[in-house]
């Protein structure tokens, strides 16, 4: 029987501890609530929620955070932010 690994949300949990994990995942929360807000685009709606889905399922199969996959990632929820920003500069609420 083939499960899941167990990396990332058990070391997060094990190194902060129960509120460290909710801490964190609170902070995802709020990146992804506020890139949300933010873009009108369909397409990059979708690509954006595409992106945070891999994100949420390869976490639960490898240190997904702490790898250089997910400096790819950022680098790619960055350029949905950076270039969102430039088009037009509306405040975050």
């Amino acid at each position: 029987i083939n499960y899941m690994a167990d990396v990332f949300w058990p070391y997060i949990y094990g190194q902060f501890g129960f509120f460290g994990l909710v801490i964190y995942i609170a902070i995802l929360f709020q990146i992804f609530k506020r890139q949300m807000v933010r873009l009108r685009d369909y397409n990059k709606i979708i690509a954006f929620l595409t992106l945070w889905i891999y994100i949420i399922f390869a976490s639960s199969a490898e240190a997904f955070f702490t790898n250089e996959t997910a400096l790819q990632s950022i680098i790619l929820l960055n350029i949905f932010i950076g270039v969102d920003k430039k088009k037009d500069d509306r405040p975050i609420s």
